[in-house]
């Protein structure tokens, strides 16, 4: 699992009346000092923060700038994804009257000071990393609840790890976490595995902790060699805790292998294994389902090739599972195609799965109507 460190410096000042609590973009990777980053439009300033801040996506203050929290001001800097002061050569401050909260991730490649008064608290799944030393001018009140903190100099606090327990997360300093020298992902996978449920696979996984994780692309292969992409599942940032996610193709034809591509907030990726779907009822070469996707004006051909048995019954549901139209018991020996007369049905654009069940069989195909 990759950690990202963060040294922060935060310096509070408090000059101005309160203004409006602003935030970054959420899921969005850019500097600090650029305005499409926030929600307001406007970037905060790094000097002289007169307000609550929320960092929502991965923003970066880049070398020669420090984030400057109002001395006494009472303001709040909240960061649930991942905030990244750039600077070794800076100390950052908490002055007091302000609070910290980190429940993603905070990289301060300077030093980290805290002043009397600053609640600095860091909640499970949270992570600090200080390249630099982390103590304290006039004492601070931290609160590192179950999160961790990372000093790779000194500390003036307890509860704190040191830079060499990084090692056992593949990195050597709170550095690698910014120049990628450390090749795992910020992703602990638990299980990928696939269920066939009515001719739809159905993907499910899950994570036992997740840093920086934007999401997974969703890849489907029919020779588990050559893979395209079906879809896309966010991740949850940064947590500490268990995190399930699944995804349904409802295009599965049968046979299908399916790959995850975890993606982390700075465009590093890691491919799963690989899992394979097979639905041994619905497997068929024969049976024929044309013109598919089909618009609502048009007809729906059936080909009934290759179904075993004297009769079958034909069923269409719709996703949600409303039944749009069913017939028992069609002869085999008096048909070989049915169709399906939609815009006498009144069918509606959507997706929609095809039954087709014989004494020995079942079959199913997706069906979408435009």
């Amino acid at each position: 699992m990759k950690k990202h460190i963060v040294l922060l410096s935060l310096v509070v000042h408090s000059y101005f009346s309160a203004i409006a609590q602003d935030s970054s973009l959420d899921n969005y990777t850019g500097n600090w000092t650029d305005d499409a980053s926030w929600t307001s439009g406007t970037a905060p300033p790094f000097d002289n923060v007169i307000e609550d801040l929320t960092i929502y996506g991965y923003i970066t203050l880049q070398a020669g700038n420090r984030i400057d929290l109002t001395n006494g001001g009472g303001d709040v800097l909240t960061i649930e994804d991942t905030l990244v002061i750039a600077d070794a050569g800076l100390t950052s401050r908490f002055f007091a009257g302000n609070t910290v909260v980190v429940n993603g991730l905070l990289i301060v490649m300077g030093n980290l000071n805290l002043n009397t008064g600053t609640t600095f608290t860091v909640n499970s799944g949270g992570v600090v990393a200080v390249g630099g030393n982390f103590g304290a001018f006039g004492g601070g009140d931290p609160t590192f609840g179950a999160g961790t903190v990372y000093v790779e100099g000194t500390s003036g606090y307890t509860d704190v790890s040191p830079a060499d327990d990084l090692e056992g997360d593949g990195l050597g300093n709170v550095g690698d976490f910014l120049d990628g020298t450390s090749t795992e992902l910020p992703v602990e996978m638990k299980y990928f595995k696939t269920e066939v449920r009515d001719g739809i696979a159905i993907l499910r996984w899950a994570t036992s902790s997740e840093l920086n994780n934007a999401g997974f692309d969703v890849e489907r292969s029919e020779n588990g060699i050559d893979f395209r992409k079906i879809g896309y599942v966010g991740g949850h940032g940064t947590v500490n805790t268990e995190k399930k996610y699944s995804f349904s193709d409802y295009f599965f034809d049968g046979r299908s292998y399916y790959r995850l591509k975890q993606i982390d907030y700075d465009g590093a990726y890691e491919y799963s294994e690989v899992v394979e779907a097979k639905d041994h009822l619905s497997q068929n070469a024969d049976l024929a389902v044309y013109p598919n996707p089909v618009y609502s004006h048009e007809n729906l051909q059936i080909s009934l090739g290759g179904i075993e048995g004297d009769f079958f019954s034909l069923k269409l549901t719709s996703i949600s599972g409303q039944i749009i139209f069913i017939k028992d018991r069609i002869e085999i020996g008096e048909v070989q195609s049915v169709t399906l007369y939609l815009q006498k049905e009144l069918v509606k654009q959507g997706l929609y799965t095809l039954q087709i069940t014989s004494p020995y069989q079942h079959y199913y195909r997706q069906i979408l109507i435009k």
